[in-house]
């Protein structure tokens, strides 16, 4: 830890850190105040998680509920908010029919759609009760070797999703087949990845058995 705290990428982050306010906006609604929205949302749904699941060295003993979960938020934003403004990468964009790039909202810095598994993946490494100084620099080197979905769009995610789900069928029928057989029965497609519906997220509500 001491060793990744030294490094360059903390420093950034601890420099940048000490003057960021959940508080601070400007006045026009740019694609920053765009994303410090979004992060916020998702910041306020995580917060609690992460604290249900962080150790107790990780926080102070005199530390409140309230305190805690106000702490978790803000150090999701910052990592969250630092990985987008440093030029950290986003969801990668899908080239329309037509050869335009989406129109869905995208990072400044960037130019790719806020990446809607980030967050969670961002709370996770936070959640081992790592400095978020650390979590931003867990974060940058994690992304390309590690988690390899991150590196797809969309489309391609649910591709690979479905493929590793398959082979989660596969292995079920081995060993459970008789719990396969009552799934398949009263919830047919029930090892399929689902695709929820967001703001950031274009697909179906489902994804439907190929049948």
């Amino acid at each position: 830890l001491k060793s990744v705290m030294s490094s360059s990428i903390a420093d950034s982050f601890q420099e940048w850190d000490e003057e960021f306010s959940l508080d601070n906006s400007s006045s026009e609604e740019d694609d920053g105040d765009k994303i410090t929205k979004w992060v916020k949302e998702e910041a306020d749904v995580l917060a609690a998680q992460m604290v249900s699941v962080m150790p107790a060295s990780a926080s102070k003993q005199e530390d409140n509920e309230e305190e805690l979960l106000a702490k978790a938020k803000r150090s999701i934003c910052s990592v969250l908010i630092f990985h987008y403004r440093s030029g950290g990468a986003g969801l990668k964009q899908e080239e329309e029919e037509n050869g335009d790039a989406s129109s869905e909202p995208k990072s400044s810095s960037t130019g790719s759609r806020w990446d809607p598994l980030l967050p969670p993946l961002v709370c996770a490494v936070l959640s081992s009760g790592m400095p978020p100084a650390a979590a931003s620099v867990v974060l940058a080197n994690i992304m390309p070797v590690s988690v390899p979905l991150m590196a797809l769009s969309a489309s391609e995610r649910l591709l690979t999703a479905r493929s590793l789900h398959s082979r989660f069928y596969l292995l079920a029928c081995y060993h459970f087949p008789l719990l396969v057989l009552h799934l398949d029965r009263y919830v047919p497609g029930w090892h399929w990845p689902k695709l929820l519906e967001t703001k950031n997220v274009v697909g179906k509500s489902n994804v439907e058995d190929d049948g």
